[in-house]
């Protein structure tokens, strides 16, 4: 009898055990540690504070975060966490101008800021002078076969 009864609790520990690593499965990707997480298709939009960066700044043909030459006519954008190759559809709401963004690079790292967009998109938004920017931003896609993020 004790014998069975030490079965029987292995057993359920061997379940429990297995169903809580399944459960957690979800908690864990393939990317490097300290790298962001996807995050997922939303339909809310959000408020940002934007920058515009490739005007003159030093940053044309360097190399982005995510190993590609910067251009400042290319319709990308920098966020701090986003996975490389999400894109966005960021919206002017004072002249209601939009665009689709591809994320590229880091930053920006500024306090209160929480998107770069290339000069070309800054001039499709209306927004080419320097400064700061209500932006709305829309997830339309995360990328999830790059590896390199």
């Amino acid at each position: 009898m004790i014998l069975h009864k030490s079965f029987q609790l292995t057993l359920i520990i061997t379940i429990i055990c297995h169903s809580s690593a399944c459960n957690l499965s979800s908690y864990y990707t393939d990317k490097p540690t300290g790298q962001p997480q996807a995050h997922e298709k939303s339909e809310s939009k959000d408020i940002v504070q934007a920058s515009t960066y490739g005007n003159g700044d030093g940053t044309e043909g360097k190399k982005t975060a995510s190993g590609e030459t910067f251009d400042p006519d290319s319709m990308t954008a920098a966020h701090k966490s986003y996975p490389f190759g999400t894109r966005l559809r960021v919206t002017n709401p004072k002249n209601k101008k939009s665009v689709i963004l591809r994320v590229n690079d880091r930053g920006p790292f500024i306090k209160g800021r929480e998107l770069d967009v290339s000069s070309r998109a800054a001039r499709k938004l209306g927004i080419e002078k320097s400064g700061v920017f209500a932006l709305e931003t829309k997830v339309l896609a995360a990328d999830r076969e790059r590896k390199n993020d």
